[in-house]
């Protein structure tokens, strides 16, 4: 499912018109994004928690020229899903 799906599905449950529940998923992913960019951990009962994770640094290998390269740590986001959503 895609963005665009979302939207029309929220659009089928809430009864919104299409600018609104475009909005209200907008607004949502960017309260999401925005929460993990200062660090901020996110959970919703019953669905799952969002962190941010530091993901070490490692060695890889560059297809094309089978050179070995560093890849530097980065910060990654992180999706547990909780009891309540697996069952």
């Amino acid at each position: 499912m895609d963005k665009t799906k979302l939207t029309d599905l929220v659009r089928i449950k809430t009864g919104w018109d299409k600018a609104l529940s475009d909005k209200a998923t907008q607004v949502v992913f960017e309260s999401i994004r925005e929460l993990l960019h200062f660090g901020d951990r996110l959970t919703v009962h019953g669905f799952g928690s969002f962190a941010i994770r530091m993901a070490k640094p490692r060695r890889a290998r560059n297809i094309s020229t089978g050179e070995t390269v560093l890849v530097p740590a980065r910060r990654e986001v992180k999706f547990r899903a909780s009891q309540d959503f697996l069952n």
